[in-house]
């Protein structure tokens, strides 16, 4: 295993902005949870992007698309024409897209580790903390989604979501092997503390929030069928494999892609709880980063 340019914690002491720029955005996406009011995660959000300003991951212009889209949901809590909604719904996604795919110029995400290769026989990639994409998600959760709010709630969903989840990465592994697109390597490498809170709060939350709580919902709602949840979530799966082709193109993994979108799809259908889907999508990711080739075989790349 190699890497070009290691990460260490000292960079999180080295770059204080980028860091607390970070920690503000960990902060708004926990005060979800914990007590949410949009005149405590806004102003944390606020803070978060000031900060990264100052860090030099974006420039001020990038409030016009982050405007656009808060707006955007606030119009769609409105009572709308379904043309006028789906338009809404056409500019969110646009506008989400250009996050999640890192197209905004004015938004420079945080290279932790460069040269990256945590398998020997696993391509090298770059480590980054993205900024970015967690906008694809936060006015969904803020503005959009009702969440788990108490002891009850979580009974309510735990049992059904841990029993899916292993029978999920149960199925995803042997799929992997199957195909061959991973081999068995257990390992805990420089990057796992990074990797597992980035994962989760800058890539695998937003998603889910995005994916589900917006798309999967809006494309279920439009469609006026008994089959409309299933209808949504083969629609949505089909868009979440086809994202994955900008970084890897090879067809297993992107068939492993699209039913790994199914069952998130499904779990959150069956609980009605975003927080189900984020469980068996984190869960999946952290097993294939600890014990299997990450993030694919070079053979398969």
């Amino acid at each position: 295993m190699t890497a070009a340019h290691s990460f260490s914690l000292f960079q999180f002491v080295a770059s204080p902005f980028n860091t607390l720029a970070f920690v503000f955005l960990i902060l708004t996406t926990a005060s979800f949870w914990v007590y949410k009011r949009i005149w405590l995660w806004g102003p944390l959000l606020l803070a978060s992007c000031v900060l990264a300003y100052f860090a030099g991951m974006l420039d001020y212009e990038i409030f016009i698309p982050i405007l656009l889209l808060f707006s955007a949901y606030l119009v769609l809590k409105t009572r709308l024409h379904p043309v006028a909604r789906l338009l809404v719904c056409f500019i969110i996604a646009l506008l989400s897209l250009a996050f999640s795919f890192h197209l905004y110029p004015d938004i420079r995400n945080w290279l932790l580790a460069d040269g990256v290769q945590l398998s020997q026989d696993a391509p090298s990639f770059n480590y980054f903390w993205n900024f970015d994409k967690p906008f694809i998600g936060l006015f969904v959760l803020g503005l959009r989604l009702k969440l788990i709010e108490n002891r009850e709630d979580l009974k309510r969903i735990l049992l059904k979501t841990v029993i899916f989840t292993a029978c999920l990465v149960a199925v995803f592994c042997v799929g992997s092997l199957l195909f061959d697109v991973v081999r068995f390597d257990f390992k805990l490498p420089f990057l796992t503390f990074a990797w597992l809170i980035g994962i989760l709060f800058f890539t695998v939350i937003p998603e889910e929030a995005f994916f589900r709580g917006f798309l999967q919902e809006e494309i279920k709602n439009a469609i006026d069928s008994r089959l409309s949840p299933f209808i949504s979530i083969f629609l949505v799966s089909l868009a979440f494999a086809a994202a994955h082709v900008f970084f890897i193109s090879n067809f297993s993994y992107i068939a492993l892609a699209f039913v790994a979108s199914f069952a998130y799809g499904l779990i959150y259908e069956l609980t009605k709880s975003i927080e189900s889907a984020i469980f068996a999508h984190y869960m999946l990711n952290v097993v294939h980063f600890i014990f299997f080739t990450y993030p694919i075989l070079s053979s398969a790349a």
